[in-house]
């Protein structure tokens, strides 16, 4: 994430190739940086904080937090909501130079909003988290995206389904218990890093969080969070799911 750098590790955990650079994204922690040889292209602990294999493994998509600190980088100049994922070859260990185009939600400029973890579903479909920095009653946007690779708008921005609202949770058989501020048979994520993503199977997922402990109280005010994950099903079938809507 600090470099961004992509690293190769054997099963016993052994770095077994030479960190591989990014092209152009350089964090304030990176040594070329920090040396001045180059300059920041990326906000610090904003690099790869997911990365996600297609179905066959033949590609690996790096996916940053935000998109670059130097506007004429990104897809869309002028707007921070909008990144690329970038496309790796690993059977080549190279980046393949073809890159892919997301928009987050929330503001055109200052937005806090990233990309907490992606994971896939088959084929070209990811699921992924989008978050704010903020917890507890301050939290805003912790949602989970649906999304396929193949499937853009019409300025060739991938297009998103929202599965869920994280603020939000249909509790049915009220297994969260009473919480604070939610009615009965609601349950809530308010917590600043939701940051990992696993696939059960085709209708199941299941989401945790990085408490940053003991600094955050997003669960009781008060109370530093303990560690949760949560398991969520979905009706339909997240591989056959549609996208879009159709007319």
């Amino acid at each position: 994430e600090f470099g961004p750098w992509l690293l190769h590790f054997d099963r016993k955990g052994t770095l077994i190739d030479e960190p591989i650079v990014h092209p152009f994204l350089r964090s304030p922690s990176n040594p070329e940086v920090m040396s001045g040889t180059t300059a920041v292209t990326s906000q610090g602990s904003r690099g790869f904080e997911s990365l996600a294999f297609n179905g066959d493994h033949s590609r690996l998509y790096a996916v940053p937090e935000a998109a670059p600190t130097v506007d004429a980088l990104r897809p869309v100049p002028g707007d921070e909501r909008v990144l690329n994922f970038f496309e790796f070859d690993p059977a080549a260990k190279a980046y393949t130079g073809k890159t892919l185009t997301y928009r987050k939600d929330g503001p055109v400029t200052g937005n806090n909003i990233v990309i907490g973890d992606m994971a896939n579903v088959g084929g070209n479909r990811f699921v992924l988290i989008e978050r704010d920095s903020l917890f507890g009653d301050a939290a805003v946007v912790k949602r989970v995206y649906l999304i396929d690779l193949d499937q853009t708008d019409a300025d060739g921005v991938i297009s998103k389904r929202l599965l869920v609202d994280l603020l939000n949770i249909s509790d049915a058989r009220d297994i969260g218990g009473p919480l604070p501020g939610l009615k009965g048979k609601k349950f809530n994520f308010p917590f600043d890093s939701v940051e990992s993503i696993v696939v059960l199977d085709d209708h199941q997922i299941v989401l945790a969080i990085d408490t940053n402990y003991p600094d955050e109280d997003g669960r009781v005010k008060g109370n530093p969070d303990d560690t949760e994950a949560i398991r969520l099903a979905f009706a339909q079938n997240l591989a056959t799911m549609p996208i879009v809507a159709k007319p």
